[in-house]
């Protein structure tokens, strides 16, 4: 057992030992406060070796509301080849969020200068995303705004590459060490925004938009296709409606051993929502459809809910409730935010006491990559009550409109962009991560993307045989 004494005694620190050791080592550990160190000392039982870590956390509980600070720029970098480190990162280099690039070994001392654990705190927890003002139009804190993109380490699992740091150290002195297993897996994921061509819900909307075709489009065969779908899709029939792809969808992942998980927004009864209701007989036929092939269904909460449990828990038993009745033993555990609306300070602590078991809105939506810097399941944390929550985030590390949005990231051509999602794919799964990918049933309608989804898939699950 790891014996871990240190100067400080605050529940941001246990809970960063915890993930480190508990959830992504797997090694048991015991805690000590000693009062007048001024570095973390671990030991290993009765082994005469000592590690010494730099520790930059406070005992302040002010600390964590008004005065924590965000590591000054530029920061340095640090290189454990350098120190006889064997470590496969994604670059030679880490990143130095906290502390400083000292390495040495005196006799039986091994002195580390990086304060790992106020580094898996920061990213973790997001508490530079309360301490910024920054927000774009939809009230989120955005990527370009993150320490991790401004010193261009977003597109590396920095803390995964952390802990294989601190794993080497450890082997340097207690060389039978042995760390958890962990299986990777590949996550495909849905957000059902518009199952539907809106444009041909009902009659009204249908001719209002035919007009618009011929009279601003001037397009006769526009509206004419406009007007037969809506007839097809009257009777049940979604073969003429690019934005039903479902049955294709679940068609390509089953044949290449995948599995979807499938996010509904439970009410539209707001603006910026989706073009449906789970009342409507499609809807019911759809969640049948998806929960009988054996995918997974959760809730898409509506643009309002990211700030106010009473909608967000009334919106989890809408759907429980609808799927309960539909498909009996079917439950809604999982949650993603439309929009990817997300404050770090209070949609954490609202989703738990929601009751969803986890939540996977964890991505940037301007630029993708890994917003907690891991793309391992890990319990959240409360900014404002200073706990660990019983709900888990699933990161999102790729969405589709993220990559290729004229407003995001906008890859032009579709081969590098889909060689940009395999090599974000392979840094989620290099240390043991998941890879979370989002894509939307809407964006297949374009052909284009419908064949390179088809690509991706394939590669999905070429890759997830080997795991």
């Amino acid at each position: 057992m790891l014996h871990i004494k240190s100067p400080v005694d605050n529940p941001e620190l246990h809970y960063s030992l915890f993930v480190c050791f508990k959830e992504f080592l797997g090694v048991e550990y015991k805690f000590s406060f000693e009062k007048g160190l001024d570095c973390f000392q671990i030991s290993l039982d009765s082994s005469p070796f000592l590690l010494e870590i730099a520790c930059t956390f406070s005992d302040s509980a002010a600390y964590f509301s008004k005065g924590f600070q965000v590591p000054q720029q530029p920061l340095e970098n640090w290189c454990p080849r350098y120190y006889g480190l064997q470590v496969d990162l994604v670059e030679e280099t880490l990143p130095i969020l906290f502390g400083s690039s000292v390495f040495q070994t005196k006799g039986n001392v091994t002195s580390w200068g990086v304060d790992v654990f106020s580094t898996i705190f920061f990213m973790l927890s997001r508490i530079e995303e309360v301490g910024s003002m920054r927000r774009d139009m939809h009230g989120r804190f955005p990527a370009s705004a993150s320490l991790a993109y401004k010193e261009n380490f977003l597109e590396r699992p920095i803390l995964d590459e952390y802990l294989e740091v601190l794993w080497a150290i450890f082997l340097t002195r207690w060389p039978d060490m042995e760390r958890l297993s962990v299986k990777s897996d590949i996550l495909v994921s849905c957000d059902v925004d518009e199952p539907f061509d809106h444009t041909v819900d009902n009659i009204y909307v249908t001719a209002r938009t035919c007009l618009s075709d011929v009279i601003k489009r001037k397009s006769l065969r526009l509206a004419g296709a406009r007007l037969l779908r809506y007839c097809f899709n009257k009777v049940g029939k979604y073969t003429l409606d690019n934005k039903y792809t479902f049955d294709w969808y679940m068609d390509e992942c089953e044949k290449n051993g995948l599995s979807i998980a499938f996010y509904f927004i439970p009410t539209s009864n707001e603006a910026k929502n989706g073009s449906y209701e789970l009342t409507e007989t499609r809807i019911q036929k759809l969640l049948i459809n998806i929960a009988l092939r054996g995918h997974e269904i959760g809730v898409h909460g509506s643009y309002q809910t990211y700030l106010d449990l009473a909608k967000m828990a009334a919106q989890k038993k809408l759907l429980s409730e609808r799927l309960d009745y539909l498909v009996p033993g079917v439950e809604a555990i999982g949650n993603r935010q439309h929009y990817l609306r997300w404050d770090s300070a209070v949609t954490p602590s609202l989703v738990d006491n929601a009751g969803f078991i986890y939540d996977t809105t964890g991505g940037y939506a301007d630029n993708a990559g890994f917003r907690f810097g891991t793309s391992k399941e890990f319990p959240m944390w409360d900014l404002k009550e200073r706990r660990k929550l019983n709900l888990r985030q699933r990161p999102l590390i790729v969405m589709d409109a993220t990559v290729f949005s004229k407003k995001y990231m906008d890859f032009v051509s579709l081969d590098s962009g889909l060689k940009y999602i395999y090599t974000l794919m392979e840094r989620s799964l290099k240390y043991g991560g998941n890879f979370t990918l989002l894509w939307h049933n809407s964006f297949l309608a374009d052909g284009e993307f419908k064949q390179l989804f088809e690509q991706l898939v394939k590669k999905l699950g070429e890759v997830k045989k080997t795991l």
